[in-house]
């Protein structure tokens, strides 16, 4: 059966072409509908948006025709070609799916029953199920500020919300982190064998402006970092201080006082923020603790470090923000290093029209957003940033690298 006409995108048009035309496809489907509403009032779905999404799935379950585009996607996300499939915009065609974000939202959530029995298979508790879904209620109140409509939209957690159906990506209470990651290429992380402190240093190419920070886009490049030098003496880079400043002024770290610690593709516990609730750093100290006993139980990786990469982690955020900040006191929590690429703040702070038409389009309703605003209309920019936490300094909010707030460069 050829259903290529409900998707612009070609990928998902081919698979839609040679739609199997059964019965069986038609009953099983209707069945996963059927299964859904438990998991959406479990992620945390108002009364209100359970009457829209009910709706539509009573809508689905009439139509023959979208039961069968439902059943291709399905099969194409959870079970052929899941690797693809979920880095493929479906690009739904409106006239036959109906509202894009509700038909999107449904079929991730048709696999949510599913995913249980994953969970449960691995022996992964049941709160961690019901932590997995929430991810489905945070990214449709995403789409609902930004386009007055519950659902998700490719670009707002669509993807992510698949990883997490593959079991990829976990919760332990206001923390995720994926089920296997690894340390950047392009750092390194060093132990000073005498008082114990840590150093990083840039293990590949970045250009760096007159401040010490990651150049972006319309700033001018004052040095730039190298792959590491490794002689029989030491090791010789470009160093970078805990708050995440790198220096021009290249560093040996001596083999006899220095030993690394931490090195390029080491396995680490990769950490990620939902928009959530508050930061409060005890939470995510109970997260950090409750991960890294989680890897050293209920799997078989020697996860060796704690890192997180994110706009939140921006070096100069404690020149806008006051020091009682949450997000502060995330940045203190590890060794702040410098990161490549564009930065999510204005999506996250500002949202998808103040990004989307400039900020100036929205309201600075917020503190945060008069903070941000009024620098980066004075010619501030934004980037992201990463940190690092050794478990020899843990636990989490102990602030190891930064006690006084000052840069320590060897």
């Amino acid at each position: 059966m050829d259903l290529s006409t409900a998707s612009g995108n070609p990928f998902w048009k081919k698979l839609l072409a040679c739609a199997p035309d059964s019965s069986e496809t038609i009953t099983l489907m209707r069945s996963r509908l059927q299964q859904i509403s438990p998991c959406a009032l479990m992620a945390g779905f108002t009364p209100e948006e359970m009457l829209v999404l009910n709706h539509a799935i009573g809508h689905y379950m009439e139509k023959e025709r979208i039961l069968r585009i439902l059943a291709v996607m399905y099969d194409a996300l959870f079970e052929s070609s899941p690797e693809t499939a979920g880095g493929q915009d479906f690009e739904p065609n409106e006239d036959e799916t109906g509202d894009s974000r509700i038909f999107l939202l449904v079929s991730l959530l048709c696999y949510a029953p599913r995913l249980r029995k994953d969970y449960e298979k691995r022996g992964w508790s049941s709160e961690m199920y019901k932590q997995a879904l929430r991810d489905f209620k945070i990214w449709s109140d995403f789409t609902l500020e930004n386009e007055h409509r519950i659902g998700l939209t490719f670009s707002g957690g669509y993807s992510w919300i698949h990883a997490q159906m593959l079991c990829r990506i976990l919760r332990f209470g206001r923390l995720q982190c994926n089920i296997e990651a690894h340390f950047f290429d392009d750092l390194m992380v060093f132990r000073n064998r005498l008082n114990g402190r840590l150093q990083v240093l840039m293990n590949g190419n970045m250009e760096f402006n007159a401040r010490g920070l990651y150049r972006v886009e319309g700033e001018e490049a004052l040095f730039h970092s190298s792959k590491i030098q490794e002689t029989e003496e030491g090791f010789c880079g470009t160093p970078v201080s805990p708050d995440g400043f790198a220096s021009p002024e290249p560093v040996l770290l001596k083999k006899q006082e220095w030993r690394p610690v931490l090195l390029p593709g080491a396995p680490v516990i990769n950490l990620h923020i939902p928009a959530d609730g508050p930061l409060l750093p005890s939470m995510c100290a109970d997260s950090v603790q409750r991960m890294w006993g989680f890897f050293h139980t209920k799997t078989d990786l020697k996860v060796q470090a704690v890192v997180c990469e994110s706009w939140l982690l921006d070096p100069v955020f404690p020149e806008l923000l006051p020091p009682s900040s949450n997000m502060l006191q995330f940045q203190m929590a590890g060794y702040l290093m410098p990161e490549k690429g564009p930065s999510d703040c204005f999506r996250r702070v500002f949202g998808v029209k103040g990004e989307r038409d400039g900020i100036e389009t929205v309201p600075w309703n917020t503190s945060m957003r008069r903070a941000f605003g009024k620098y980066y209309v004075s010619g501030g920019k934004f980037r992201n940033g990463r940190i690092v936490l050794m478990p020899e300094d843990f636990p989490w909010g102990s602030n190891p690298y930064r006690p006084a707030g000052k840069k320590q460069i060897v």
